[in-house]
């Protein structure tokens, strides 16, 4: 029996042939037929009377050059695309300004137009505003990334909702408002800007004409003394022809009334020097130089010609920390005699000094970094210290004898500049300065904190430079509050000749001096003031073509494909159906076997 059954069936591979297969799906065709109908008439029930779910975004980018650099028009304003680009998308992302923009647009009612009651309207809202969401551009490391910005391609905000009408109506009135919020945003921050310099140029006004008016009070009693001198002495009559043939330029200056601030007011700003508004330490502003040719220049004075205690500092930043050249902070150096402080091509900042032609010098260590520092050199007591950020700092190199402890600091051989080398070109400050000053006594004789607001003048001011000023101006003041050295000269009673005048003219001096009201017209630092006060008041800032982003594509809804979804249902269910059948076939039992 089982040998001719055998022979009859020699091999029965396991599985299903065609033919076999065929046979079952004709077999089982009601069963795939029913079944298959059966998924899809359901799946079109539900695909025409579920409520679809709509999805819909909107893309952007930074902004345009255009816009940024309109903004920069406006005055204390210098932002960048990435700054303005990133306040847009914290504002865009806030749940608050999202809320405000919905309320503000009565969606309420748009989605609740029979105003049906709601138990809980936040919960509402909020529940409305979850499906939003804020996606970054992917990016993978390589050659097209910019590291430290952002990239050219675009952001997306997206949004899902039962309506794909009011969500991309809502989605595109959100990304309008944000931007226009952004940029009102950037604007009353100008505003305020400019609120606060104007109310820092009425108080420098208010101290300048109290200093203008105490000196004209000075020159008063200094010429009162000299008239009753004069008298004591019988000179009673104008001496005038014989004292403008005298070599003596100090009494011409008093009497002309020159510059009562110590050395000369005017300061030249050569290359590219220039108030900025894009670095500041104290105040609005710093001193940009650009390392190619920018330096201040003031003329020749005998001013720093300070044979005890001085005190040189200053804040500075580098621009980068490369130093390829050497990068003068400052220099008064003649053919003989002077002085420079120089950042080297060894990292080390120097203080150079010349006597009789022979140079010397000292060196400390600083680190050189990108941000802002205080530096100050100081002689005291015969004794040179550096100090940095208010640290006393070792001194790394010293060639310098004992006889420069007493030496005067500078010469009236040359001129001073400031972030320039009087002696050669190309070796010119890069970055930043703010708050210069030299004074002739030791401000600092241990460690100290640096101060935060800007120096005051005082009777020890040679040399004081602000900043604190409108970008891009070129305007430089020396504000010191020394005493110039005709007064000082004055006071150490070595001007014995004033009363050669005559008592009749000095007299007449003072009553002009009395009888003036006003002392605007001999403070030549006011003219900068009101020209900066007039630029800041006539200034009219307009938002037209102003834009925190680049819309690349608004909002439409996408809905979903009801077609798709019954023909995945069809395709599903048959491909089930089919499996069904041969399942079950399979787990019939073996009719031959069985006989």
């Amino acid at each position: 029996m089982n040998q001719n059954n055998h022979e009859k069936y020699p091999y029965q591979p396991d599985g299903i042939g065609l033919r076999r297969l065929a046979k079952l799906l004709k077999e089982g065709m009601w069963l795939i037929f029913g079944f298959t109908g059966f998924v899809t008439l359901v799946a079109i029930i539900y695909a025409l009377n579920t409520t679809p779910t709509y999805r819909t975004f909107s893309s952007f980018s930074l902004p345009n050059q255009s816009s940024v650099l309109s903004l920069n028009k406006f005055p204390l304003t210098n932002e960048t695309s990435k700054k303005i680009f990133i306040r847009y998308l914290r504002k865009l992302s806030e749940k608050e300004f999202q809320k405000k923009v919905f309320y503000g647009n009565d969606y309420l009612t748009v989605l609740n137009p029979e105003n049906e009651p709601i138990d809980d309207v936040e919960d509402y809202v909020s529940g409305f505003l979850n499906s939003i969401s804020l996606e970054a551009p992917v990016t993978k490391q390589g050659k097209d990334e910019i590291t430290g910005n952002l990239l050219e391609r675009p952001y997306s905000i997206s949004m899902e909702g039962s309506d794909g009408e009011i969500i991309s109506r809502f989605l595109n009135e959100l990304v309008v408002s944000a931007n226009s919020e952004t940029v009102n945003d950037f604007i009353n921050i100008t505003n305020q800007k400019i609120a606060i310099r104007l109310d820092q140029i009425s108080e420098e006004r208010g101290l300048l004409l109290a200093k203008a008016k105490q000196l004209r009070l000075n020159i008063i009693e200094m010429l009162t003394d000299a008239a009753k001198l004069a008298g004591s002495l019988g000179i009673i009559e104008n001496n005038l022809e014989q004292i403008s043939e005298s070599k003596n330029n100090s009494i011409a200056w008093y009497w002309d009334e020159g510059s009562s601030y110590g050395m000369q007011d005017i300061i030249t700003a050569n290359g590219a020097a220039q108030h900025t508004t894009s670095q500041n330490k104290i105040g609005s502003s710093s001193i940009a130089f650009d390392g190619d040719g920018g330096y201040l220049e003031i003329p020749a004075t005998n001013e720093l010609e300070i044979t005890g205690d001085f005190t040189i500092e200053t804040w500075f930043k580098k621009s980068n920390t490369s130093v390829s050249n050497e990068q003068y902070i400052v220099s008064n150096m003649g053919s003989e005699d002077g002085f420079y402080i120089f950042l080297q091509t060894d990292r080390k900042i120097y203080f150079g000094h010349r006597e009789s032609g022979v140079e010397q010098y000292k060196a400390f260590n600083p680190s050189i970094d990108t941000n802002w520092h205080h530096f100050a050199l100081v002689r005291h007591d015969q004794t040179y210290k550096f100090y940095l950020d208010g640290a006393l700092k070792p001194i790394t190199y010293d060639d310098m004898g004992d006889t420069r402890e007493t030496s005067k600091l500078g010469t009236d051989d040359s001129v001073i500049e400031v972030g320039g080398s009087t002696l050669s070109e190309g070796q010119y400050w890069e970055g930043n300065l703010d708050e210069f000053r030299i004074s002739n006594k030791a401000r600092y004789t241990s460690n100290f904190t640096p101060s935060s607001i800007a120096f005051t003048a005082d009777a020890n001011t040679s040399l004081l430079i602000h900043s604190d000023t409108s970008n891009g101006s070129t305007q430089f003041i020396d504000d010191s509050g020394a005493s110039s050295s005709s007064y000082r000269a004055y006071q150490d009673e070595k001007l014995p000749n004033w009363y050669l005048y005559g008592q009749k003219a000095l007299l007449e001096r003072v009553e002009l001096l009395k009888s003036r009201t006003n002392d605007e017209p001999y403070i030549p630092e006011l003219l900068v003031l009101d020209n900066d006060k007039l630029k800041l008041e006539s200034s009219i800032i307009d938002m037209t073509g102003i834009n925190a982003m680049q819309l690349r594509q608004a909002a439409i809804p996408i809905e979903p494909n009801k077609s798709l979804i019954i023909l995945l249902s069809f395709i599903c269910s048959f491909m089930l159906s089919i499996f069904l059948v041969i399942v079950i076939d399979a787990l019939k039992p073996d009719e031959k076997n069985s006989t």
